[in-house]
C-alpha cells in the first residue's frame, strides 16, 4: 500500500516537473527567435505596407532591403562571444543604413508617417522597459 502511494506521488511530481518545464521553455508566439530571415523580412515589409500604404514596387524594394539585413544579422549571430561588442556596434551601423535606404524609397508623406510610427514604437518600448525595471526592483526588495 505504501509502495503504491510513493509510486503515485512520484508520478505526480514527474508530471508536474514535465509540464512546468514545457511551459517555461515555450517562446512567445510571433516573436523573432524562431523565424527565418525570409519570414522576418516578410513580417517587417508587410507591417510597413499596411501602415504606410506602400506600392508593390516600394514593397519589393523594402522586402529586399530587410531580407539582406536579416541574412547579415543571422550570420553575425553565429560569431563568438568575444566579438559581441563589435557585433553590436556593427549591427547598429547596419541598422542605420537600412533605415536610410528605406527612407529614400518612401514618399515625403510616407516618411513622415513612418517617423511618427517609429517614435511611437520607441516610446512603447521605453515604457515596457520601465515597467520591467520596476518589477525587477520590487522582486529584489522582497
Amino acid at each position: 500500500m505504501l509502495k503504491k502511494l510513493f509510486i503515485i506521488a512520484g508520478l505526480f511530481v514527474f508530471a508536474f516537473i514535465l509540464s512546468s518545464e514545457t511551459a517555461f521553455s515555450q517562446k512567445r508566439d510571433g516573436q523573432w527567435s524562431n523565424k527565418t530571415p525570409q519570414e522576418r523580412a516578410t513580417m517587417r515589409a508587410d507591417k510597413l505596407k499596411d501602415n504606410l500604404s506602400l506600392s508593390e514596387s516600394q514593397y519589393t524594394q523594402i522586402y529586399d532591403i530587410f531580407l539582406s539585413h536579416f541574412n547579415e544579422f543571422q550570420a553575425m549571430r553565429n560569431l563568438t562571444r568575444e566579438d559581441r561588442q563589435n557585433r553590436r556596434e556593427e549591427m547598429n551601423k547596419k541598422r542605420e543604413g537600412v533605415q536610410t535606404k528605406i527612407g529614400e524609397i518612401l514618399s515625403p508623406a510616407q516618411r513622415e508617417k513612418w517617423e511618427s510610427f517609429k517614435l511611437e514604437r520607441k516610446q512603447y518600448r521605453e515604457g515596457r522597459s520601465k515597467e520591467r525595471n520596476k518589477r525587477q526592483e520590487s522582486n529584489r526588495n522582497r
